[in-house]
């Protein structure tokens, strides 16, 4: 379940991803300079890095580290710990321009008060072996957020939790695209495009 937070682009430091802008770049280059119907034309290719949200999720003994557990009587367990959840994979196919959409859903207690900003971050690994939790290696590229403060509270799902407490459930979708020099993310919520966030693969210093 995502535990969702601001909204600033970073820009990634990856080296395996400046590889692809370059040979994505240059192949544009080739196909926009051709108006021959066999002009390289980048259609998909390889994703260079992992690329998943932050989430909460029940501490597991044999699965989590127990220094990084955290009070949470949602869980049967009584504890959580942040973790990532990847949509996407080191070595997938992704389609250039192509928006895909991701579900998630985020969790507050009602006596807490009403849903007013649901925030995400997004988190990228080019590690072949991706951590589960953040790390150097592992680290945040982006957020997303949402502004709820306009929705009435009565139109916000409503669940009991295992603890018998009321909770809002929110489910949403991360929209990724990805271009030759970028990634665009966006936080949908009932088919509204709330926030948009780009990054880009390349430091200032390296354009």
């Amino acid at each position: 379940m995502s535990r969702i937070d601001a909204v600033n682009a970073v820009r990634s430091n990856s080296t395996n991803s400046q590889t692809a802008v370059v040979e994505g770049a240059l192949l544009r280059l080739l196909a926009e300079s051709s108006p021959r119907a066999d002009a390289p034309q980048i259609t998909s290719r390889l994703a260079r890095n992992h690329c998943g949200t932050l989430v909460s999720e029940e501490y597991q003994p044999d699965v989590h580290d127990r220094s990084r557990r955290e009070p949470n009587n949602y869980f049967p367990s009584g504890y959580q710990v942040k973790a990532i959840d990847r949509f996407m994979r080191k070595g997938d196919t992704i389609q250039e321009s192509a928006p895909v959409s991701y579900e998630h859903f985020w969790e507050k207690r009602v006596s807490e008060g009403r849903p007013t900003t649901v925030k995400t971050q997004v988190f990228e690994c080019a590690d072949d072996v991706a951590p589960k939790h953040p790390t150097t290696a592992a680290h945040q590229i982006a957020e997303v957020k949402a502004d709820f403060t306009g929705i009435p509270e009565g139109d916000f799902q409503r669940v009991l939790g295992p603890d018998n407490q009321w909770y809002y459930q929110i489910w949403f979708e991360i929209e990724m695209t990805c271009y030759s020099t970028k990634r665009r993310f966006v936080l949908v919520y009932k088919g509204v495009r709330y926030h948009t966030v780009e990054v880009d693969y390349l430091q200032p210093t390296d354009v």
